[in-house]
Protein backbone atom coordinates (compact mmCIF):
# COMPACT_ATOMS: atom_id res chain seq x y z
CA UNK A 1 0.00 0.00 0.00
CA UNK A 2 1.38 3.40 -0.86
CA UNK A 3 2.45 6.32 2.02
CA UNK A 4 -0.82 8.13 -0.24
CA UNK A 5 -3.28 5.62 0.57
CA UNK A 6 -2.50 4.48 3.64
CA UNK A 7 -2.67 8.46 4.99
CA UNK A 8 -5.75 8.86 3.46
CA UNK A 9 -6.82 5.22 5.20
CA UNK A 10 -6.03 6.85 8.59
CA UNK A 11 -7.80 10.09 7.94
CA UNK A 12 -11.07 7.92 7.59
CA UNK A 13 -10.20 5.68 10.03
CA UNK A 14 -9.67 8.86 12.68
CA UNK A 15 -12.61 10.69 11.34
CA UNK A 16 -15.12 7.54 12.11
CA UNK A 17 -13.61 7.11 15.23
CA UNK A 18 -14.52 10.81 16.05
CA UNK A 19 -17.85 9.99 14.99
CA UNK A 20 -18.54 7.29 17.29
CA UNK A 21 -17.43 8.87 19.88
CA UNK A 22 -19.37 11.97 19.44
CA UNK A 23 -22.60 9.38 18.40
CA UNK A 24 -22.17 7.96 22.08
CA UNK A 25 -21.50 11.41 24.00
CA UNK A 26 -24.08 12.44 26.19
CA UNK A 27 -24.79 15.64 28.38
CA UNK A 28 -22.49 15.56 31.28
CA UNK A 29 -19.71 13.28 29.98
CA UNK A 30 -16.15 14.40 30.19
CA UNK A 31 -14.82 16.37 27.36
CA UNK A 32 -11.80 13.54 26.32
CA UNK A 33 -10.23 16.10 23.95
CA UNK A 34 -9.45 18.04 27.42
CA UNK A 35 -6.70 17.43 28.96
CA UNK A 36 -5.88 13.76 30.68
CA UNK A 37 -9.91 12.60 29.72
CA UNK A 38 -11.54 16.05 30.38
CA UNK A 39 -9.61 16.73 33.73
CA UNK A 40 -6.30 18.84 33.85
CA UNK A 41 -4.75 19.01 37.19
CA UNK A 42 -1.73 21.63 38.01
CA UNK A 43 0.57 21.20 41.14
CA UNK A 44 2.93 23.68 42.15
CA UNK A 45 5.25 23.07 44.55
CA UNK A 46 2.93 25.26 46.97
CA UNK A 47 -0.75 24.89 47.67
CA UNK A 48 -2.92 26.85 45.41
CA UNK A 49 -6.64 28.25 45.48
CA UNK A 50 -8.14 29.65 42.04
CA UNK A 51 -11.06 32.58 42.48
CA UNK A 52 -11.93 33.52 39.24
CA UNK A 53 -11.46 33.06 35.78
CA UNK A 54 -12.18 33.99 32.36
CA UNK A 55 -12.44 32.92 28.94
CA UNK A 56 -10.27 34.24 25.98
CA UNK A 57 -12.03 35.17 22.48
CA UNK A 58 -8.82 32.33 21.29
CA UNK A 59 -10.93 29.87 24.13
CA UNK A 60 -7.49 30.22 26.22
CA UNK A 61 -8.30 30.62 29.81
CA UNK A 62 -7.24 32.70 32.93
CA UNK A 63 -7.07 31.71 36.31
CA UNK A 64 -6.27 33.96 38.98
CA UNK A 65 -5.91 33.55 42.86
CA UNK A 66 -3.51 32.77 45.22
CA UNK A 67 -0.37 30.28 45.42
CA UNK A 68 1.85 29.74 48.43
CA UNK A 69 5.10 30.93 47.96
CA UNK A 70 7.23 31.38 50.65
CA UNK A 71 10.42 32.74 48.35
CA UNK A 72 8.83 36.49 47.86
CA UNK A 73 6.09 36.36 50.15
CA UNK A 74 3.83 34.18 52.08
CA UNK A 75 1.59 34.13 49.46
CA UNK A 76 1.36 35.51 46.05
CA UNK A 77 -1.07 36.42 43.68
CA UNK A 78 -1.25 34.01 40.64
CA UNK A 79 -2.37 34.54 36.63
CA UNK A 80 -2.25 31.14 34.81
CA UNK A 81 -2.99 30.43 31.27
CA UNK A 82 -3.93 27.33 29.47
CA UNK A 83 -4.63 26.37 25.92
CA UNK A 84 -7.84 25.31 24.83
CA UNK A 85 -6.48 21.51 25.17
CA UNK A 86 -5.94 22.00 28.66
CA UNK A 87 -1.98 22.61 28.62
CA UNK A 88 -0.52 25.41 30.41
CA UNK A 89 0.54 28.19 27.85
CA UNK A 90 4.34 28.24 28.29
CA UNK A 91 4.79 31.82 25.93
CA UNK A 92 2.65 33.34 28.85
CA UNK A 93 4.75 34.22 32.04
CA UNK A 94 7.02 31.54 33.08
CA UNK A 95 6.05 28.35 31.62
CA UNK A 96 2.09 29.53 31.83
CA UNK A 97 2.09 31.12 35.51
CA UNK A 98 2.64 35.00 36.56
CA UNK A 99 2.74 35.99 39.88
CA UNK A 100 2.56 39.38 41.91
CA UNK A 101 2.82 40.68 45.13
CA UNK A 102 1.22 43.92 46.91
CA UNK A 103 3.67 42.77 50.50
CA UNK A 104 5.40 40.07 51.70
CA UNK A 105 2.53 38.63 53.40
CA UNK A 106 -0.22 37.15 52.25
CA UNK A 107 -1.91 38.54 48.80
CA UNK A 108 -4.35 36.65 46.01
CA UNK A 109 -6.42 37.54 42.93
CA UNK A 110 -10.05 38.09 43.84
CA UNK A 111 -11.09 38.73 40.32
CA UNK A 112 -10.12 39.15 36.64
CA UNK A 113 -11.24 40.83 33.34
CA UNK A 114 -10.14 40.29 30.02
CA UNK A 115 -9.98 44.12 28.24
CA UNK A 116 -10.19 44.13 24.36
CA UNK A 117 -7.15 44.01 23.76
CA UNK A 118 -6.12 41.39 25.72
CA UNK A 119 -4.71 42.66 28.43
CA UNK A 120 -5.53 41.17 31.93
CA UNK A 121 -6.42 43.11 34.91
CA UNK A 122 -6.59 41.48 38.16
CA UNK A 123 -7.99 42.55 41.58
CA UNK A 124 -5.56 41.78 44.20
CA UNK A 125 -5.86 41.89 47.81
CA UNK A 126 -2.77 41.76 50.61
CA UNK A 127 -3.28 40.81 53.69
CA UNK A 128 -2.39 43.78 56.51
CA UNK A 129 1.47 43.16 57.78
CA UNK A 130 2.00 43.65 61.43
CA UNK A 131 4.53 46.47 63.01
CA UNK A 132 7.41 45.57 65.62
CA UNK A 133 5.27 47.70 67.56
CA UNK A 134 2.31 45.61 67.38
CA UNK A 135 0.19 47.79 65.30
CA UNK A 136 -1.20 46.43 62.00
CA UNK A 137 -0.87 48.01 58.45
CA UNK A 138 -4.18 48.27 56.32
CA UNK A 139 -4.92 46.03 53.71
CA UNK A 140 -4.56 46.36 50.28
CA UNK A 141 -6.42 46.76 47.46
CA UNK A 142 -5.23 46.93 43.72
CA UNK A 143 -5.64 46.72 40.34
CA UNK A 144 -2.69 44.70 38.71
CA UNK A 145 -2.75 44.40 34.80
CA UNK A 146 -0.47 42.14 32.88
CA UNK A 147 -0.01 42.42 28.82
CA UNK A 148 -0.26 39.36 26.89
CA UNK A 149 3.08 38.13 27.34
CA UNK A 150 2.50 37.90 31.34
CA UNK A 151 4.32 40.59 32.48
CA UNK A 152 3.37 43.71 34.65
CA UNK A 153 1.69 46.15 31.94
CA UNK A 154 4.04 49.54 32.95
CA UNK A 155 1.53 51.56 30.63
CA UNK A 156 -0.77 51.01 33.43
CA UNK A 157 -0.50 52.80 36.49
CA UNK A 158 2.30 53.00 38.51
CA UNK A 159 4.65 50.28 37.02
CA UNK A 160 1.29 47.99 36.36
CA UNK A 161 -0.37 48.77 39.73
CA UNK A 162 -3.45 51.07 40.90
CA UNK A 163 -3.91 51.04 44.59
CA UNK A 164 -7.30 51.57 45.53
CA UNK A 165 -7.12 53.83 48.64
CA UNK A 166 -10.90 54.08 50.12
CA UNK A 167 -11.50 57.14 52.34
CA UNK A 168 -12.94 56.30 55.97
CA UNK A 169 -13.13 57.46 59.07
CA UNK A 170 -10.04 55.72 62.14
CA UNK A 171 -11.39 52.18 63.28
CA UNK A 172 -13.25 51.48 60.11
CA UNK A 173 -12.19 49.36 57.43
CA UNK A 174 -12.29 49.17 53.88
CA UNK A 175 -12.80 46.01 51.24
CA UNK A 176 -12.75 46.17 47.69
CA UNK A 177 -13.42 42.28 46.19
CA UNK A 178 -15.52 42.84 42.98
CA UNK A 179 -14.63 44.03 39.49
CA UNK A 180 -16.56 44.34 36.73
CA UNK A 181 -15.44 45.67 33.36
CA UNK A 182 -17.95 48.00 31.39
CA UNK A 183 -18.38 47.81 27.90
CA UNK A 184 -16.60 51.01 26.79
CA UNK A 185 -13.03 49.48 29.34
CA UNK A 186 -13.65 51.34 32.06
CA UNK A 187 -12.59 49.27 35.23
CA UNK A 188 -15.96 49.34 37.93
CA UNK A 189 -14.59 48.16 41.43
CA UNK A 190 -16.83 47.41 44.06
CA UNK A 191 -16.50 47.00 48.25
CA UNK A 192 -17.31 48.65 51.09
CA UNK A 193 -16.80 50.54 53.84
CA UNK A 194 -17.60 48.95 57.95
CA UNK A 195 -17.41 50.60 60.87
CA UNK A 196 -15.80 48.68 64.24
CA UNK A 197 -17.91 45.91 65.57
CA UNK A 198 -21.22 46.53 67.74
CA UNK A 199 -21.33 50.01 65.97
CA UNK A 200 -24.83 51.68 64.92
CA UNK A 201 -23.14 53.38 62.16
CA UNK A 202 -24.47 50.98 58.69
CA UNK A 203 -21.80 50.23 56.08
CA UNK A 204 -21.13 51.88 53.25
CA UNK A 205 -21.34 50.64 49.38
CA UNK A 206 -18.00 52.01 47.32
CA UNK A 207 -18.18 52.18 43.89
CA UNK A 208 -14.81 53.14 42.18
CA UNK A 209 -13.91 53.93 38.37
CA UNK A 210 -11.26 53.90 36.22
CA UNK A 211 -10.60 54.46 32.93
CA UNK A 212 -8.82 51.83 30.63
CA UNK A 213 -5.40 53.75 31.71
CA UNK A 214 -5.81 52.86 35.46
CA UNK A 215 -6.54 56.76 35.99
CA UNK A 216 -9.80 57.58 38.42
CA UNK A 217 -12.35 58.18 36.29
CA UNK A 218 -13.26 61.80 37.14
CA UNK A 219 -16.59 62.15 35.56
CA UNK A 220 -17.77 59.44 38.36
CA UNK A 221 -18.89 60.11 41.89
CA UNK A 222 -16.01 62.36 43.69
CA UNK A 223 -13.03 62.43 41.53
CA UNK A 224 -13.49 58.99 40.62
CA UNK A 225 -15.21 57.24 43.75
CA UNK A 226 -18.84 56.66 45.20
CA UNK A 227 -19.60 55.90 49.17
CA UNK A 228 -23.39 55.76 49.48
CA UNK A 229 -25.56 53.59 52.94
CA UNK A 230 -26.54 50.91 50.45
CA UNK A 231 -26.85 47.80 50.44
CA UNK A 232 -23.27 46.95 52.21
CA UNK A 233 -20.84 45.58 50.20
CA UNK A 234 -21.63 44.51 46.58
CA UNK A 235 -21.00 40.53 45.75
CA UNK A 236 -22.40 41.73 41.83
CA UNK A 237 -22.11 44.00 39.81
CA UNK A 238 -24.05 44.86 36.09
CA UNK A 239 -24.06 47.83 33.63
CA UNK A 240 -27.45 48.58 31.86
CA UNK A 241 -27.67 49.98 27.99
CA UNK A 242 -28.01 53.57 29.68
CA UNK A 243 -25.01 53.57 31.58
CA UNK A 244 -26.27 52.87 35.20
CA UNK A 245 -25.10 50.10 37.76
CA UNK A 246 -26.91 47.25 39.17
CA UNK A 247 -25.55 46.06 42.51
CA UNK A 248 -26.67 42.89 44.23
CA UNK A 249 -24.99 41.92 47.91
CA UNK A 250 -25.91 38.17 48.10
CA UNK A 251 -28.41 38.68 50.85
CA UNK A 252 -31.26 37.04 49.32
CA UNK A 253 -32.84 35.13 52.44
CA UNK A 254 -31.48 36.56 55.45
CA UNK A 255 -32.36 39.57 57.24
CA UNK A 256 -29.42 41.70 56.44
CA UNK A 257 -30.93 44.91 54.63
CA UNK A 258 -32.22 45.59 50.94
CA UNK A 259 -30.53 42.92 48.67
CA UNK A 260 -30.06 45.45 45.30
CA UNK A 261 -29.13 49.06 44.75
CA UNK A 262 -29.05 51.07 41.43
CA UNK A 263 -26.56 54.16 40.75
CA UNK A 264 -26.51 56.15 37.51
CA UNK A 265 -23.95 56.40 34.83
CA UNK A 266 -22.14 58.89 37.18
CA UNK A 267 -23.20 57.49 40.33
CA UNK A 268 -25.64 58.99 42.06
CA UNK A 269 -27.90 56.44 44.02
CA UNK A 270 -31.30 56.19 42.16
CA UNK A 271 -34.12 55.98 44.62
CA UNK A 272 -35.60 53.02 42.83
CA UNK A 273 -34.44 49.56 41.72
CA UNK A 274 -35.54 49.06 37.98
CA UNK A 275 -34.47 46.83 34.98
CA UNK A 276 -33.50 46.82 31.98
CA UNK A 277 -31.01 45.58 28.97
CA UNK A 278 -27.49 44.65 30.78
CA UNK A 279 -24.71 44.81 28.60
CA UNK A 280 -22.00 43.53 31.24
CA UNK A 281 -21.52 41.79 34.35
CA UNK A 282 -19.44 40.32 36.90
CA UNK A 283 -18.17 36.76 37.36
CA UNK A 284 -20.19 34.66 40.11
CA UNK A 285 -18.38 35.05 43.91
CA UNK A 286 -17.60 31.91 46.01
CA UNK A 287 -19.43 33.35 48.38
CA UNK A 288 -22.07 34.73 47.01
CA UNK A 289 -22.69 32.98 43.39
CA UNK A 290 -24.80 35.58 41.23
CA UNK A 291 -25.47 35.36 37.56
CA UNK A 292 -26.87 38.66 35.92
CA UNK A 293 -29.57 38.13 33.14
CA UNK A 294 -30.14 40.42 30.01
CA UNK A 295 -33.01 42.00 31.57
CA UNK A 296 -31.41 42.64 34.75
CA UNK A 297 -32.99 40.05 36.85
CA UNK A 298 -30.43 37.82 38.72
CA UNK A 299 -29.69 33.98 39.57
CA UNK A 300 -28.62 33.68 43.14
CA UNK A 301 -27.65 30.24 44.49
CA UNK A 302 -28.15 29.66 48.07
CA UNK A 303 -28.53 27.12 51.12
CA UNK A 304 -31.73 25.13 51.38
CA UNK A 305 -32.85 23.04 54.27
CA UNK A 306 -32.83 19.51 53.21
CA UNK A 307 -35.09 16.69 53.96
CA UNK A 308 -33.05 14.88 56.80
CA UNK A 309 -32.81 17.49 59.32
CA UNK A 310 -30.91 20.41 60.16
CA UNK A 311 -28.06 19.00 59.67
CA UNK A 312 -28.80 18.52 55.81
CA UNK A 313 -27.84 21.48 54.04
CA UNK A 314 -28.70 21.34 50.35
CA UNK A 315 -28.33 24.17 47.13
CA UNK A 316 -31.65 25.79 45.86
CA UNK A 317 -30.98 28.59 42.77
CA UNK A 318 -33.33 31.77 42.93
CA UNK A 319 -34.70 34.52 40.80
CA UNK A 320 -34.71 37.50 41.69
CA UNK A 321 -36.24 40.78 40.47
CA UNK A 322 -34.19 43.51 40.45
CA UNK A 323 -35.60 45.05 43.33
CA UNK A 324 -34.63 42.36 45.17
CA UNK A 325 -38.25 40.04 44.90
CA UNK A 326 -37.82 36.88 44.46
CA UNK A 327 -39.59 35.26 41.70
CA UNK A 328 -41.97 32.18 42.81
CA UNK A 329 -43.11 30.95 39.84
CA UNK A 330 -39.37 30.15 39.17
CA UNK A 331 -39.23 26.23 39.71
CA UNK A 332 -35.99 25.42 41.08
CA UNK A 333 -36.02 22.50 43.61
CA UNK A 334 -33.33 22.26 46.52
CA UNK A 335 -30.79 19.62 45.42
CA UNK A 336 -27.85 17.66 46.45
CA UNK A 337 -25.07 18.06 44.74
CA UNK A 338 -24.61 13.80 43.63
CA UNK A 339 -25.92 11.21 46.31
CA UNK A 340 -29.15 12.31 48.18
CA UNK A 341 -27.96 11.80 51.53
CA UNK A 342 -28.03 14.49 55.52
CA UNK A 343 -24.25 15.87 54.14
CA UNK A 344 -23.54 19.52 53.51
CA UNK A 345 -24.01 21.09 49.91
CA UNK A 346 -22.34 24.46 49.30
CA UNK A 347 -23.00 25.99 45.73
CA UNK A 348 -20.28 28.55 45.28
CA UNK A 349 -19.97 29.13 41.43
CA UNK A 350 -22.96 29.79 38.89
CA UNK A 351 -22.96 30.91 35.15
CA UNK A 352 -25.67 30.67 32.39
CA UNK A 353 -25.38 28.98 28.98
CA UNK A 354 -26.00 31.03 25.85
CA UNK A 355 -29.42 28.98 25.33
CA UNK A 356 -30.63 29.76 29.08
CA UNK A 357 -29.22 26.90 30.84
CA UNK A 358 -27.95 27.06 34.56
CA UNK A 359 -24.84 25.68 35.60
CA UNK A 360 -24.03 25.06 39.30
CA UNK A 361 -20.73 23.94 40.90
CA UNK A 362 -19.36 23.39 44.39
CA UNK A 363 -18.73 20.94 46.89
CA UNK A 364 -21.09 18.33 48.42
CA UNK A 365 -19.22 16.81 51.84
CA UNK A 366 -18.31 12.65 51.10
CA UNK A 367 -17.36 10.36 53.49
CA UNK A 368 -16.19 7.87 51.31
CA UNK A 369 -13.13 10.38 49.72
CA UNK A 370 -10.26 11.27 51.80
CA UNK A 371 -10.92 14.86 51.72
CA UNK A 372 -14.30 14.61 52.52
CA UNK A 373 -15.46 16.88 49.51
CA UNK A 374 -16.56 16.57 46.01
CA UNK A 375 -16.01 18.58 43.16
CA UNK A 376 -19.48 18.64 41.95
CA UNK A 377 -21.50 20.46 39.06
CA UNK A 378 -25.33 20.81 38.44
CA UNK A 379 -27.06 21.78 35.36
CA UNK A 380 -30.89 22.97 35.57
CA UNK A 381 -32.92 24.26 32.10
CA UNK A 382 -33.78 27.94 32.26
CA UNK A 383 -37.07 27.27 33.98
CA UNK A 384 -35.24 26.09 37.05
CA UNK A 385 -35.56 22.41 36.90
CA UNK A 386 -33.06 20.02 36.87
CA UNK A 387 -31.46 19.22 33.70
CA UNK A 388 -32.84 15.17 33.33
CA UNK A 389 -30.29 14.89 30.14
CA UNK A 390 -27.21 16.00 31.91
CA UNK A 391 -24.97 13.54 34.01
CA UNK A 392 -26.92 11.59 36.51
CA UNK A 393 -30.35 13.52 36.31
CA UNK A 394 -28.75 17.12 35.97
CA UNK A 395 -25.90 16.22 38.45
CA UNK A 396 -21.70 14.75 38.14
CA UNK A 397 -18.92 14.60 40.28
CA UNK A 398 -15.60 14.92 38.32
CA UNK A 399 -13.58 11.67 39.49
CA UNK A 400 -11.10 13.45 41.35
CA UNK A 401 -9.68 10.88 43.80
CA UNK A 402 -9.36 12.33 46.54
CA UNK A 403 -12.21 14.80 45.75
CA UNK A 404 -11.87 18.95 45.57
CA UNK A 405 -14.40 21.79 45.13
CA UNK A 406 -15.55 24.03 41.89
CA UNK A 407 -15.04 27.71 42.74
CA UNK A 408 -15.19 29.43 39.27
CA UNK A 409 -17.48 28.08 36.12
CA UNK A 410 -17.05 29.32 32.55
CA UNK A 411 -19.68 28.43 29.56
CA UNK A 412 -17.93 28.10 25.99
CA UNK A 413 -19.27 29.71 22.93
CA UNK A 414 -20.37 25.76 21.86
CA UNK A 415 -22.01 25.11 25.15
CA UNK A 416 -19.11 23.10 27.19
CA UNK A 417 -18.68 23.77 30.34
CA UNK A 418 -15.57 24.43 32.19
CA UNK A 419 -15.58 23.77 35.98
CA UNK A 420 -12.30 25.31 37.80
CA UNK A 421 -11.55 25.13 41.55
CA UNK A 422 -9.45 22.94 43.49
CA UNK A 423 -8.07 19.02 43.56
CA UNK A 424 -7.46 17.65 47.21
CA UNK A 425 -4.36 15.91 47.04
CA UNK A 426 -3.01 13.36 49.56
CA UNK A 427 0.33 12.75 48.28
CA UNK A 428 3.15 12.98 50.90
CA UNK A 429 5.98 14.11 48.33
CA UNK A 430 3.32 16.70 46.86
CA UNK A 431 1.13 20.17 48.08
CA UNK A 432 -2.44 19.54 49.46
CA UNK A 433 -3.91 21.74 46.95
CA UNK A 434 -3.93 21.97 43.12
CA UNK A 435 -5.88 24.18 40.21
CA UNK A 436 -8.30 21.73 38.95
CA UNK A 437 -9.96 22.14 35.38
CA UNK A 438 -13.00 19.52 34.16
CA UNK A 439 -14.69 20.08 31.03
CA UNK A 440 -18.28 18.45 30.23
CA UNK A 441 -19.93 18.11 27.17
CA UNK A 442 -23.57 19.67 27.19
CA UNK A 443 -24.60 18.35 23.48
Amino acid sequence: MSNVKRSRLQTLICLALFATQMASAKPGQLDSSFGNGGIVVTTFAQDVRPLDAVLQPNDDVIVVGGLNDFVVATEVAVVARYLPNGMLDSSFGVGGVAKDELNNFLNEANAVALQGDGKIVILEHAVGTSNPDGSVNPDIYALVRFNHTGHLDGTFGKGGRVVINIPHPAFFTSVANTLLLQPDQKLLVGGGVFPPYRSTVSPQTVLARYLPSGAADHTFGNLGMVEQVAIGEPAALAVRADGSILAANGSIGTAFGPPTAQFSSTGALVPHVTGGIVTASTHASSVSPIAFLSDGEFLEAVGAQGPFGRHDYDVQVLLVQPNGTVDNDFKSPAFDFGVIDSFTNIAQAIAVGPTGEIAVGGFEANIQTLSGDDFALTRLLSNGSLDAKFGNGGQVIAPLPTGGQVLAILVQPDSKILAIGQAFLRNPSTPLTGIALVRYLTQ
